[in-house]
């Protein structure tokens, strides 16, 4: 028998795990446990309604809202357009040097009040002066071959031009002799006859040639004339004036008055033709130009009032619809549209801003209520009618508006309808309601 080794076993004490560790084991199923029986009452049990019925109650009704009321009124509205712009001179005049030369003499300045063919400025008429009197001698002497004076020049005929006239005659003498000889030639030699003949066409070149020769001389005389005349018209564009205005303004029944707003010369300073020296304006009738919305062109037309509101003015000022643009501005889509306001005190001025009311026509069927009537909620115009005791709610659109009351444009409100001007807040759609004053 072999003999057996014995195996020796080593015996190792089994793993136990720490007793923190286990503690937190057992609360983390703890939790699960409970969280899932509180999921299982919320979704389950609390969904079922196990409360009791309880028997209709019967409640009293409803105490009545104290309000005040009023009526709807249809009255006349005035229908308006409304626009801004601004203020224009009724005409502007940029005044320009016809001549070259040097201002010898201002007349006027900046802001002064002027009328039509007033002295502005003289430019130094010497050398125009010269100019004249040079062309003038031209002219006379030109006119001392035919013998007339400067007066006759215009209405002056060949035929009485003292030369032509002389060889007029000479050529009828020659016709007369030539035709007595020849209806009586035994009583004449053939060179008597022959002479009367060369006598007569000798005449009549005579006379042709002066004709030629005065149209000439008329000619020229003529053409110096007009050389006199442009002289003349320099010398005077050396003395600057108003224009003449000739045009009729709507509530101007006087002379016109300019108003000087801009001088850009002054004396001793050489002027070359085209420079601008005086800026002039008329403001007895001042234009207003309003850009109003293409969408009320058809309601505007000439000779519609219009109230004006102006920064300057305590009151409105009255002007009257002149000019309508008949184009639409395609990058604004708005109506030129021009107002003529009378200025005779001048205190209107160009350039101010202005606020405009066009008044169209006469809406005589507009329902207006007071303006306790309306109550704004949440950007909202409301009404409040009492129906059959109850409120009635209207959404409404507000139109004109004045101190005491404002238009409903829509919708329409019976004119029996009885408007709460009161207590507001406190109504809502189908509230009883009560009018203070009555039993």
């Amino acid at each position: 028998m072999m003999n057996q080794t014995p195996i020796l076993v080593s015996e190792q004490p089994p793993h136990v795990e720490p007793p923190s560790r286990l503690r937190y084991l057992k609360w983390v199923v703890l939790a699960l446990i409970v969280g899932a029986a509180g999921y299982a009452v919320l979704n389950g049990g609390l969904t079922k309604d196990t409360r009791e019925e309880l028997p209709p109650m019967d409640l009293p009704p409803r105490e009545s809202t104290m309000v005040t009321v009023d009526a709807v009124q249809y009255r006349p509205v005035q229908r308006s357009i409304e626009a801004i712009g601004s203020l224009h001179p009724f005409e502007v005049f940029k005044i320009s040097s016809q001549v070259e030369g040097k201002v010898q003499q201002l007349y006027a300045d900046v802001a002064d009040q002027v009328g039509p063919q007033h002295m502005l400025l003289q430019i130094d008429p010497t050398d125009y002066q010269l100019a004249v009197n040079q062309d003038q001698s031209a002219l006379v002497a030109e006119l001392s071959k035919i013998g007339i004076s400067e007066e006759q020049l215009p209405r002056f005929q060949v035929l009485d031009v003292p030369m032509v006239n002389h060889a007029r005659l000479k050529m009828e003498h020659a016709k007369q002799k030539t035709v007595r000889y020849s209806s009586t030639p035994d009583a004449f030699s053939i060179d008597e006859r022959t002479n009367a003949k060369n006598d007569y066409e000798l005449s009549t070149s005579e006379y042709a040639n002066q004709i030629l020769q005065a149209n000439s001389i008329l000619a020229m005389a003529k053409m110096k004339a007009a050389t006199l005349e442009l002289s003349r018209k320099k010398l005077k564009d050396t003395h600057i004036m108003t224009p003449d205005f000739q045009r009729t303004m709507p509530g101007v029944a006087g002379e016109v008055q300019f108003e000087i707003t801009k001088r850009h010369v002054s004396e001793g300073m050489l002027l070359r033709p085209g420079t601008e020296v005086y800026e002039l304006m008329i403001t007895q009738v001042i234009k207003l130009k309003l850009a109003v919305p293409e969408r009320y062109m058809l309601d505007i037309q000439p000779g519609q009032k219009v109230l004006v509101e102006i920064a300057s003015q305590k009151e409105p000022v009255e002007g009257v619809v002149r000019r309508i643009n008949p184009s639409v501005n395609v990058e604004s889509r708005t109506v030129e549209v021009e107002v003529d306001i009378p200025n005779p005190t001048r205190t209107l001025k160009p350039g101010s801003f202005a606020r405009a009311k066009v008044l169209t026509r006469v809406d005589n069927n507009a329902c207006t209520v007071p303006l306790t009537a309306i109550y704004t909620f949440l950007g909202k115009n409301r009404v409040f009618v009492i129906e059959q005791g109850k409120v009635k709610v209207y959404d409404v659109e507000l139109g004109i508006q004045t101190r005491d009351w404002v238009e409903i444009v829509e919708p329409k409100l019976p004119k029996t309808a009885q408007l709460i001007t009161s207590g507001h807040a406190l109504l809502s759609e189908g509230m009883p309601v009560q009018i203070r004053g009555e039993k």
